[in-house]
C-alpha cells in the first residue's frame, strides 16, 4: 500500500498522536510498528511520489474509505469509514466465515488468503474483525490478541518501554515506525552495534524537502557514543542534508532533510 512500508491508527489524532492511540491498539509483544496517515499522503500533491495504491478494492474494502493504516508484525488495523455490509458481502463471497470473538464480529478463512498474506505475508489461517470505524486483520492469533487489547485493556505497545522510550522523543509525522533492534535495522537497512530499538518519522518540511528524524536506543551509553558518527556518514551517504546528531546516555536523536524526489534512497 505503501512505497515506504504501510501502516498507522487512529487518525483522530495526526502525527504523534495518531501513532500513539495506534499503538495502544497493538499486544506489548509486538516486535514493530509503523503508523501511516493514508489520507495526509493521499491529498497532499507533493507527496503522492511516496504513496501507491496498489489494491483498489477487496473484500469490498475501498481503499478510498482508508484514512489511517497501522501494522504490527501479522496485523494490520485499517481506520477509516466503511461500508460494513458491503464488507460483508466481500468476505461471504471469497469463502470466509462470520462468527465471533469476545462479541466482536469476525470472519475467517481456513485457508491462508491471497491478499492478506500479500499485506502482512503470515502463513495459515486469516482474520478479520469488524469493531465500529476499525477492520482488524492477519493471523487468528495476533486478531485475537488485537481485540483483547481494545476490548479488555490488555497491556498494549504503549506498555512496552523500549516503544515508549523511543517513540516519545520522535515528532510527529505522516510515517512513524518503531522496531526492536534487529527489527529496526532491517528497515533502515544498517546495522548498529548494541542497538535495542530504534523509531523514525517522517514529515513535510515544504513541498520539495521531507523532514526526517531517527530516535536509536543503545544497551549503554558507550555502545550510543559509538554508533554516533557511523549514523551520520551512513546519512550523507544516503544523500541527507542537515544531519544533526545528539546523544543523551543511551539514546541518540538524530534529524535531517532530504528531497522528496530522491526518498527512500
Amino acid at each position: 500500500m505503501l512505497a515506504v512500508v504501510g501502516a498507522g491508527v487512529g487518525c483522530g489524532g495526526k502525527g504523534r498522536g495518531g501513532a500513539a492511540r495506534g499503538m495502544n491498539m497493538m499486544p506489548e509483544n509486538a516486535s514493530s510498528f509503523v503508523f501511516v496517515d493514508i489520507k495526509a499522503l493521499r491529498s497532499d500533491e507533493d507527496l503522492k511520489g511516496i504513496y501507491t495504491e496498489e489494491v483498489r478494492e477487496t473484500f469490498g474494502i475501498d481503499v478510498d474509505d482508508i484514512d489511517c493504516v497501522a501494522a504490527s508484525d501479522d496485523l494490520s488495523l485499517l481506520d477509516g469509514r466503511f461500508d460494513f455490509d458491503k464488507v460483508r458481502d466481500g468476505l461471504d463471497g471469497r469463502g470466509f466465515n462470520k462468527s465471533e470473538y469476545k462479541d466482536v464480529e469476525v470472519w475467517e478463512n481456513s485457508g491462508e488468503d491471497v491478499w492478506v498474506a500479500l499485506m502482512r505475508n503470515f502463513d495459515g489461517s486469516g482474520w478479520l474483525a469488524l469493531m465500529r470505524n476499525l477492520i482488524v486483520l492477519g493471523s487468528e492469533d495476533a486478531v485475537k490478541d488485537c481485540i483483547t487489547v481494545i476490548e479488555e485493556g490488555k497491556d498494549s505497545l504503549q506498555d512496552n518501554r523500549d516503544a515508549r522510550d523511543v517513540m516519545a522523543r520522535l515528532p510527529g509525522g505522516v510515517v512513524m515506525m518503531w522496531g526492536i533492534g534487529e527489527t529496526f535495522t532491517e528497515i533502515i537497512e544498517q546495522e548498529f552495534e548494541g542497538l535495542d530499538a530504534g523509531g523514525m518519522s517522517l514529515g513535510k518540511k515544504d513541498k520539495d524537502t521531507l523532514k526526517v528524524a531517527v530516535v536509536l536506543k543503545f544497551e549503554d551509553e558507550d555502545a550510543a557514543g559509538d554508533a554516533t558518527d557511523e549514523i551520520k556518514d551512513d546519512l550523507e551517504e544516503k544523500g541527507y542534508k542537515d544531519i544533526n546528531v545528539n546523544q543523551d546516555k543511551e539514546l541518540v536523536k538524530v534529524t535531517g532533510e532530504k528531497d522528496i524526489d530522491d526518498f527512500p534512497g
